[in-house]
């Protein structure tokens, strides 16, 4: 959804937008590395875990889908709102 069309649309539920701002392509990388980081220490202090395979697949699955797929397409944006 385009930022204006955010905007509007939390006015249209009654909020004010006090602030926002968005990330750039650093701050999104640097929030996927960092999520899929936790995971990845998980599994190896623990590769024998019955869970370590469907980790290990979904952390793959997610890389490969973030740089071949989503990177650069999605944005985040951060809202501080008030009534």
């Amino acid at each position: 959804m385009p930022l204006a069309d955010l905007i509007e649309l939390a006015r249209g539920l009654g909020w004010r937008v006090l602030h926002f701002s968005t990330a750039d392509q650093r701050e999104w990388d640097d929030f996927e590395s960092t999520w899929r980081a936790g995971q990845q220490e998980w599994l190896l202090q623990h590769p024998e875990d019955p869970r370590a395979t469907e980790v290990r697949e979904e952390l793959d699955d997610r890389l490969r889908e973030y740089v071949g797929i989503y990177r650069g397409v999605l944005g985040l944006a951060y809202f501080v709102l008030g009534r």
